[in-house]
C-alpha cells in the first residue's frame, strides 16, 4: 500500500499519521465527488479547485497529490492534456468506470 501524503519536512511520528489521514480523506473526497456524477465527467485539476471539494485555503499540491495518487491506484485514467489557465498543458482524467461505461454506449451506437 502507498502512503497518501508524501512527506517532505521532518515530521513527529503523531503528525505523519495526521496528514496521512488528512491526505486518505481528501482523495476519498474526490473519489466520492467524482462517482457521485452520473455521466462521463472529464476533469482537470483546475476544475476540481474551481468546485472547493476540499474546502477553502486548500493547496494546489494538496489536489495535485491526490489525483495523482488516485491515478497510481488505477480509479481515475489520464485521457487528454488541454491548456490550462496558465496557457500550460495539464492532465484531463475521468473516472476509470465512467471511461468504460462512454465507450461502451459509443459501441451501442454503432
Amino acid at each position: 500500500m502507498s502512503r497518501s501524503y508524501h512527506q517532505k519536512h521532518d515530521l513527529t511520528q503523531s503528525q505523519l499519521k495526521a496528514y496521512g489521514m488528512r491526505a486518505e480523506s481528501q482523495e476519498q473526497e474526490i473519489l466520492t465527488f467524482l462517482k457521485g456524477v452520473g455521466d462521463p465527467f472529464f476533469f482537470t485539476c483546475e476544475t476540481l479547485e474551481r468546485y472547493g471539494l476540499l474546502g477553502p485555503g486548500t493547496p494546489h499540491s494538496s489536489y495535485i497529490r491526490a489525483i495523482s495518487n488516485i491515478r497510481k491506484r488505477g480509479e481515475i485514467v489520464k485521457v487528454d492534456q488541454v491548456i490550462g489557465r496558465y496557457r500550460r498543458p495539464i492532465n484531463l482524467y475521468c473516472l476509470k468506470t465512467h471511461l468504460a461505461e462512454a465507450i461502451e454506449e459509443e459501441d451501442e451506437q454503432w
